[in-house]
């Protein structure tokens, strides 16, 4: 038998035009030796038999592994002749082998659902149709029904669409032991390989299934995933749970974005949940995006100081270089530091924040020089200054804004050290959705400064430049791809020419005041 099976193969290799000349009656009398024959390693050469068996005489080739099949389920629990069959075949023999699924005497379970799923992989139309019909309305109590559905669940989340997922959810809710059975053989057996029925189904709908296998998987009871190792099958549930919120952000739509903020409100103790909603938005933004209009682009070309900002890298760049005008104007011919100053001691921060705010209203709103958003500047926390921009008539406005926070601090704050790390990151931007910010250290150390001042005494950098070597460094660090970090250390110090002026001036302050006592 296996012989004569060799001399078909060796023909269709030798002479194709002799193997396809051949009578249907050859066919016929070599079926059942295609169909019981093993094929091992030679998988590609006895589909390729099979195939054209099914091409030439289809009715006697569908009748033969309908044959097989009832062979193979009276032996074992496994349907060989499917996987002769390979990932495509015929539909008209799809069909027949779906018809087999209502007939008597029933398959058994595994081979029953072996065969549908064989079915749904080649693209049988009425596939999906037979795996519906296995899920029923009230969670299944025997055993044979219990496998049946949970095959056909399985299949419909890899398979299926959104109008598959109120069945199948109403399954969940109802039966948690199957729900728990469907999500751990799925999340392990397609571990990274996210279901696409998942993907079509509502933000609320991925968002109440987080819900649920938090409840079923406790975070708290994750294994460590942070040392690598083999995957395990609560390993792969815990990511499976943890990427349900990842493609909401992936979506970048406003119902995605308002879905998050509903489980970020939820649930506060998941500090992350900031994170994943600031990159929800962006990608929103990203999403949306608009292309220049022609006024927009003209107006740029004709003053080198405009600026579009698309994003919150832009931005960042925008604030930034306005912090620089505003460092130049500090020690310009008329300088502004003196602003700063009490005067021979430094002002305290909420007066250097006001001033700071002020001068950026004066740079990117009165100007204006971003063309394509409205920018608002508002003093947060005492000292921590926000900067949002906003796209100009988008009807979703909120999740067209675009942040930066800065935070101020005198160089004698005693926490300046900690405070990049654990205000505005931990802090300024995780409490408002932000991930640019800008650490602003405002330099006083200088002669000017009266040495009485017990805040001289709290300095923690002898430099200006030993400061911001330390904070660049710092901001670097805690720069990751989505929270971006800038240091600035701002030059406040007044001249020492300044200093004694002052002292000159007061000195014949002085002066008249005693003259006009004695007279």
């Amino acid at each position: 038998m296996l012989a004569g099976l060799r001399a078909l193969l060796l023909l269709a290799n030798e002479n194709q035009q002799q193997f396809d000349a051949l009578p249907d009656d050859v066919w016929i009398r070599w079926l059942p030796a295609i169909a019981q024959q093993q094929h091992y390693n030679e998988t590609v050469e006895f589909r390729f038999l099979l195939a054209t068996a099914i091409k030439r005489v289809p009715e006697a080739a569908t009748s033969e592994i309908l044959k097989a099949i009832e062979r193979e389920n009276h032996k074992d629990d496994t349907l060989w002749i499917l996987y002769k069959l390979g990932d495509e075949f015929d539909a008209k023999v799809g069909v027949e082998l779906l018809a087999r699924l209502d007939k008597a005497p029933r398959l058994k379970t595994k081979c029953a659902a072996q065969l549908l799923n064989a079915c749904i992989d080649a693209g049988i139309p009425s596939g999906l149709d037979q795996a519906r019909r296995w899920i029923p309305r009230q969670p299944p109590r025997q055993n044979r029904r219990r496998t049946l559905a949970l095959e056909a669940s399985r299949l419909l989340l890899l398979k299926g669409n959104s109008k598959d997922w109120p069945a199948l959810w109403n399954l969940i809710q109802r039966d948690v032991v199957f729900g728990k059975a469907l999500f751990g053989r799925i999340s392990y057996e397609h571990h990274h390989a996210f279901p696409p029925l998942i993907k079509a189904i509502t933000p609320r709908s991925v968002g109440l299934l987080w819900e649920w296998m938090l409840a079923q998987y406790p975070a708290a009871e994750d294994p460590d995933r942070s040392r690598g190792g083999s995957i395990t099958a609560r390993w792969a549930v815990a990511d499976f749970r943890d990427s349900l919120v990842s493609s909401l952000a992936d979506r970048g739509t406003v119902e995605a974005c308002q879905e998050l903020e509903r489980l970020k409100s939820k649930f506060p103790q998941f500090e992350w949940f900031d994170w994943v909603l600031a990159r929800a938005k962006e990608q929103t933004r990203r999403n949306s995006w608009q292309p220049l209009s022609p006024t927009q682009l003209f107006q740029l070309a004709s003053n080198p100081r405009n600026r579009l900002v698309q994003n919150a890298d832009q931005l960042l760049a925008v604030v930034c270089d306005a912090l620089d005008e505003i460092q130049r104007k500090l020690h310009a011919e008329t300088p502004a530091a003196q602003f700063l100053w009490n005067t021979d001691r430094p002002k305290e921060e909420e007066a250097i924040s006001d001033w700071v705010k002020i001068e950026l209203e004066g740079l990117l709103l009165s100007r204006a020089i971003i063309l394509n958003r409205e920018v608002q500047i508002h003093i947060g926390d005492k000292t921590d200054i926000h900067v949002d921009a906003i796209s100009r008539g988008s009807p979703n406005a909120e999740f067209e804004r675009v942040k930066v926070i800065i935070e101020v601090k005198g160089c004698w704050n005693p926490d300046q050290k900690t405070a990049m790390r654990n205000q505005l990151l931990k802090r300024y931007l995780a409490q408002n959705d932000c991930t640019h910010g800008i650490f602003l250290l405002a330099w006083f150390l200088c002669d000017h400064w009266a040495a009485n001042d017990r805040r001289r005494r709290q300095m923690k950098f002898p430099t200006r430049s030993k400061a911001e070597e330390y904070f660049k460094a710092q901001a670097a660090h805690l720069s990751t791809a989505l929270i971006r970090l800038r240091a600035i250390v701002l030059d406040a110090t007044i001249p020492s020419v300044r200093r004694r002026n002052a002292r000159t001036s007061g000195r014949r302050q002085k002066r008249k005041g005693r003259l006009k006592a004695k007279k």
